[in-house]
């Protein structure tokens, strides 16, 4: 009996903590978090590409969200919507790095040509839910696998003399936008700054299931079966440096074998070799929650 009621008060401390909104009460004493720079990027896809109603058009209106974040930020970007950024960005003055990138430039990458490649040869026709645009858009996955790159050009560049760097996915905006629980994030900084030391020499990612030591690589990829969420994560620059050279290499190796899925599968692949460079969050059972990794460097 004792157990089962601790188990049904960390069950409802779990659903509390789903369900509250963002705390942005340090928004008051800190204007920004002087030391963390967001990253994220938005290069588009051809309208349909991904067969489930996702538009460039949409895309930007969640993005939109994103740039709000009163906080540093280096955006990749295509210059056709460089405009858009500055537009959206322009209240927050000298805070936006803005670096041009074009579809051409990524279609002549080596990442391309492997991608290609391996949909060509039909080496993934048994993996499961074959069909998904990560098996057969080879743009859409060389923008997800530059992903770490962007990261490790800002890390390096470092404009703003940051410590701790996260990468925020454009699309992340949509769970913003839409969500009540986070719209109090608009237009003030995250992640508050007197959490920071929480990243120190650690990279923080949202594990969407139990991640344990003994996995086979190639079974994560065949059944699409990453246990990291690729969406936001980040922290201490030299750690989350030391994470990007690792993917580079799980990308290749995963390119020398035929393997082919998305940047989570890779991030998966770099965890079960490295595990000691990474801080999990837990996902939320009650909901699917891709959000919840802002809210545990939230505050009062």
């Amino acid at each position: 009996m004792p157990g089962s009621i601790e188990t049904l008060k960390m069950r409802i401390r779990d659903l509390h903590e789903t369900l509250r909104p963002i705390k942005v009460g340090y928004a008051r004493r800190y204007p920004v978090n002087p030391e963390a720079t967001l990253v994220t990027a938005f290069i588009s896809l051809p309208d349909g590409a991904f067969g489930d109603g996702r538009t460039a058009h949409r895309y930007r209106d969640w993005m939109r969200s994103i740039l709000s974040i009163r906080q540093y930020m280096t955006v990749f970007i295509e210059d056709e919507n460089a405009d858009f950024v500055r537009e959206t960005r322009k209240s927050f003055g000298d805070m936006t790095e803005i670096i041009t990138v074009s579809k051409d430039e990524l279609s002549r990458s080596a990442n391309y040509r492997n991608i290609q490649r391996i949909i060509a040869g039909r080496y993934m026709e048994k993996a499961r839910r074959s069909d998904r645009i990560e098996l057969r858009e080879p743009l859409y996955n060389t923008i997800m696998f530059s992903k770490p790159e962007f990261v490790a050009r800002a890390i390096r560049s470092n404009r703003f003399k940051s410590r701790y760097f996260f990468w925020i996915d454009a699309g992340l905006g949509h769970g913003m936008n839409r969500r009540l629980l986070y719209r109090g994030l608009m237009n003030r900084p995250w992640p508050n700054p007197e959490k920071n030391h929480l990243l120190n020499e650690t990279m923080m990612v949202l594990a969407t299931r139990s991640v344990t030591e003994r996995r086979d690589i190639a079974n994560i990829f065949l059944m699409h079966d990453a246990m990291l969420a690729g969406g936001l994560w980040g922290g201490d620059g030299e750690t989350v440096l030391k994470f990007c050279e690792a993917f580079r290499r799980e990308l290749g190796w995963s390119f020398e074998n035929n393997l082919l899925d998305d940047d989570q599968a890779i991030m998966t692949a770099v965890y079960l070799k490295h595990p000691q460079w990474f801080t999990l969050v837990p996902g939320r059972p009650f909901l699917d929650n891709r959000c919840y990794i802002l809210k545990c460097l939230d505050g009062p």
